[in-house]
């Protein structure tokens, strides 16, 4: 039997102007700069591993790097969208 592939993407109708994988812990990341019909927008695509529910506090920690670092990069002229499988349980 073969292992499961998966992955993390940002899929487009805009052109990508840039790009990058990042990982904070166990969170991959893809960040693409688009060309939107409107101008650029930032997108960060995020896939968190198999995280159990109980282990919250390194799904935080990754989700603070993350938010951390889009901050730091963000041009706050340009739209910023983060969205992702955030494994967080629904109440």
């Amino acid at each position: 039997m073969r292992a499961a592939l998966s992955g993390v993407a940002v899929l487009s109708r805009w052109p990508v102007q840039r790009q990058s994988s990042l990982t904070f812990g166990s969170a991959r990341v893809q960040f693409a700069e688009l060309a939107g019909p409107r101008g650029l927008i930032q997108v960060y695509g995020l896939v968190m591993d198999a995280w159990w529910f109980d282990q919250s506090q390194p799904r935080q920690h990754a989700v603070r790097e993350l938010l951390s670092r889009a901050h730091q990069a963000q041009d706050t002229a340009v739209p910023l969208v983060i969205c992702g499988d955030f494994k967080r349980r629904s109440r």
